[in-house]
């Protein structure tokens, strides 16, 4: 499936840890002069699950992406 399988990657294809990811996301934030310490991992996640669910993925994909039972407002 599309769903599997690690976001990002390193050149020889070992999957970027959690902790590298908050590394170097942290180093970029300083450098444009934003305070690292309100951002993480977890904006990331949400924004996966959000533009999953507006490009139309199937509920059965959205909820095995956030890995938790998801409540889906009804369309009007």
């Amino acid at each position: 499936s599309r769903l599997e399988g690690p976001l990002f990657v390193h050149g020889d294809d070992v999957p970027v840890t959690k902790r590298g990811f908050l590394t170097v996301l942290r180093w970029a934030l300083r450098l444009l002069g934003l305070p690292p310490e309100q951002y993480g991992v977890h904006s990331f996640w949400l924004g996966t699950i959000i533009t999953a669910a507006r490009c139309g993925y199937p509920r059965e994909d959205i909820t095995r992406l956030a890995r938790w039972p998801c409540v889906f407002p009804e369309k009007s």
